[in-house]
């Protein structure tokens, strides 16, 4: 083993002495982008670090980088040292072990707090450590609902007293701290409002105010039933941001784009009513509830008697319509009614109107007056039936033909024009440099190579003439060797006599080859030392 990795370190030593100072230099320079690359994809195909702890205090933070420390788990940290990162298959173990320590110790809070009160905390300390957990439970809570990333809840519930019979009403306010991105859309501040109302006692969604970490006031207070402040102004503006996108979509379509521009405001009526209604039939289909029958005779004679029947008392003279049966001297009076008292249906209708209908609306057009055959009256009409224009609620529309200005569009379109030619620029010098060096790297290796052939020759012919000197034995030239400063000839007829015996016709050839050689020795000393050490080290 020992021999062979000898053998091994000295044939790399022998050929690393034949390379000339430029081809060592390819060489290392290689060897150096090789490993680069190699580091690099190491670096991109190792698996991202997870967060395993964010928004943390600066003492929690302190805290888990110790024990990571002293655990040897290698961490990264994020976020201005307020997010720590491990690696992903390290995650649930870290965790177990961090927790094991009671760590962060930040976030140990809702009702964790009322494990650590004693049974001597007054009743002051009780009150707010209930107050704190209650907090706590609600911003943990609200950190769950998605795109938020840490919420903050302050109450303020008002202290009960037996002296008063009426005290303040509790109220809250909560500050969120949005991920990189997120929004929250009025559905969900909604719901926080409700969330927090829903969680402490005779708290109304009314009086929770929403606020995020940049200082916009999310809402303030609108409650279960109606939308006021920020989300009003925000409702209003999609209203109008759809009914313009949809009168534009149309005037696009038969203008052209960029020959027309609509602007739609709306008037939004936020108030709550509530309409009662009632309403009375009478069923056909039912009998009557109570029904009473009536009847009165009366009659007289000349003689002054007097008869009643249905009546005890005397009845007057007969009334008007009576009928009056006899002779003269003589009356007769008779009278019959029924009474009925029939069933009612009642019926009560009762109606809240939702916030948010529209009370007036505005549409602007402004047409270029380029655009030949636009006739106003028409758009009018597509534009109000688009958006929904009610001339009885007093909504106006009004269309005005002007020239438009196109300066500032030429000019993005020249600015278009030019990032397009700078970027077809950019690529075709990218492409350029790649393939510069793409050529370079071929002429190095290219070099390297003739360079290692030019060696390889000078030496053939080296050891060729060697063996002219050593005596009549030669080696036989083999058919792919060629000579670079002599012609080829067939040394192995070739016998060199002695001293003053030179018979030999090719001896003034040998003359000349051993001049060309003298020649080669004077030219180029380095790559015949190098031959010779090459040589030397191959003998032994």
């Amino acid at each position: 083993m020992i021999e062979t990795l000898q053998l091994s370190l000295r044939r790399m030593r022998t050929l690393m002495s034949g390379f000339t100072p430029g081809q060592l230099a390819v060489v290392a320079f290689g060897a150096i982008g090789v490993l680069i690359a190699v580091l690099m994809m190491s670096r991109w195909s190792a698996a991202p670090y997870t967060p395993l702890y964010s928004n943390l205090a600066a003492s929690d933070a302190s805290a888990i980088t110790q024990q990571l420390d002293s655990l040897a788990v290698p961490y990264q940290l994020a976020e201005g040292g307020t997010q720590i990162l491990v690696p992903p298959d390290q995650v649930n173990s870290t965790r177990l072990s961090l927790s094991a320590k009671g760590l962060p110790a930040a976030s140990q809070s809702g009702f964790a707090l009322l494990d650590q009160q004693g049974i001597t905390s007054s009743e002051f300390m009780q009150n707010v450590n209930y107050q704190r957990a209650m907090e706590g439970e609600l911003a943990n809570t609200i950190e769950a609902i998605d795109g938020i990333s840490s919420a903050t809840v302050h109450l303020a519930v008002p202290d009960k007293s037996v002296f008063t019979q009426q005290s303040d009403k509790p109220s809250a306010a909560v500050l969120v701290t949005m991920r990189s991105g997120a929004t929250l859309d009025p559905g969900q501040v909604q719901a926080i409002a409700s969330l927090v109302a829903s969680s402490i006692p005779k708290l109304s969604a009314s009086d929770v105010t929403v606020a995020d970490s940049s200082g916009q006031l999310l809402t303030t207070g609108a409650g279960a039933g109606g939308i006021a402040g920020t989300n009003a102004t925000q409702q209003s503006a999609r209203t109008e941001t759809q009914l313009t996108m949809q009168a534009q979509a149309m005037l696009d379509r038969v203008l052209g784009v960029g020959n027309s521009t609509v602007q739609v405001h709306t008037d939004l009526d936020f108030d709550q009513r509530q309409t009662t209604t009632q309403s009375y039939a009478y069923p056909t289909t039912v009998p009557a509830l109570t029904s009473s029958t009536a009847s009165e005779q009366y009659s007289s004679s000349g003689s002054g008697a007097t008869s009643v029947m249905g009546t005890a008392n005397a009845a007057p003279s007969a009334p008007p319509g009576a009928s009056t049966v006899g002779s003269p001297g003589s009356n007769t009076y008779q009278k019959s009614s029924e009474t009925t008292t029939n069933a009612l249906n009642s019926v009560v209708e009762q109606r809240t109107g939702a916030p948010g209908s529209i009370k007036r609306m505005t549409v602007a057009v402004l047409v270029n007056s380029a655009i030949a055959g636009v006739k106003p009256t028409e758009l009018s009409a597509l534009v109000g039936n688009a958006v929904g224009l009610d001339t009885n609620r007093g909504d106006t529309i009004q269309i005005a033909q002007v020239p438009f200005n196109t300066t500032a569009k030429t000019d993005l379109a020249q600015q278009a024009q030019a990032a397009q030619e700078a970027a077809s620029k950019a690529d075709l010098w990218d492409m350029v440099r790649k393939i510069g060096i793409a050529l370079l790297v071929f002429t190095v290796i290219a070099m390297a190579f003739l360079s290692s052939r030019k060696q390889r020759r000078t030496l053939l012919e080296l050891n060729d003439i060697g063996a002219l000197e050593a005596g009549p034995h030669i080696r036989p030239a083999s058919p792919y060797e060629t000579r670079e400063f002599l012609d080829p000839i067939d040394l192995s007829t070739v016998v060199i006599p002695p001293i003053g015996q030179v018979t030999n016709p090719d001896h003034a050839r040998i003359e000349q080859a051993h001049a060309e050689i003298g020649e080669l020795v004077a030219r180029q000393p380095e790559e015949v030392v190098q031959l010779l050490r090459g040589w030397m080290s191959d003998r032994r």
